[in-house]
This record gives C-alpha cells, structure tokens and sequence, in this order.
C-alpha cells in the first residue's frame, strides 16, 4: 500500500502493537508518535493519508488533540481503536472527529477492512 500513516498512543508498546499489522499489510510508512510530540511538532496537511489515535490517549490529552489534528489537516481520515470495554456511546461523544473506529484486539483483515473504508486512496 502506497500509503503513510500516524499512530499516536501514550505507549510505545501498543504503538508497536498498531504499528507491527500496518507493516504487515504493506503500508508504505508508519510513524509513531505520543501527543506530546504532535503537540510541539505540527502534522502537515497532506504529510499523512490516514492517522490512527487510540482512545485512551485521546481521553488522557483531551478533546483538543482531536480537534488540534482537524487542524492540521481537515481532510485526514481518523481511526480511533479502543478497548474492549469502551461503550459505544464515549466514543461518539468523545471522538466526533473520528473518521471510524476500531475495536482492540483486532484482526489484519479487521484493520485493512477500516483502513480501505476511510481511505480513499486504497478503494481506487
């Protein structure tokens, strides 16, 4: 897949736990990063066709990560994955920003699924 992706989590190991399928499904550049990092280095729009947050990261850093990625780059899609014990419903009122979501744990073709629905690049 020609394509580059964000993955922003508090934790290097479940970064590694997203960034590992991604490179196993042939995405072309996968970057890790924590929020405190997008915070005091920018995301460019255009420098990534898909960013992936995961929940509790958002919650931690709060609403304006979400909406601080918005502004960056209006048209990035983003998939937020969550635990299992996430209720649907603090997902819709904490990540309105949210392209899709992704339930963890998660198959490869799970993840391929969501990533070909939100980006545009992969259906063509």
């Amino acid at each position: 897949m020609k394509i580059k992706a964000l993955v922003i989590d508090r934790r290097s190991v479940e970064r590694n736990e997203l960034t590992r399928p991604l490179k196993e499904l042939g995405v072309r550049k996968v970057v890790e990063r924590n929020a405190q990092e997008i915070a005091a280095e920018p995301v460019e729009a255009g420098q990534y066709d898909v960013v992936f947050i995961e929940f509790n990261t958002l919650m931690e850093a709060g609403q304006p990560l979400a909406g601080l990625l918005r502004a960056m780059d209006a048209n990035v899609p983003i998939i937020v994955t969550y635990p299992p014990a996430t209720r649907p419903a603090d997902l819709k009122k904490y990540c309105p920003q949210a392209t899709a979501c992704l339930g963890s744990p998660f198959t490869n073709e799970q993840l391929r699924q969501t990533m070909e629905q939100c980006v545009a690049s992969l259906t063509v």
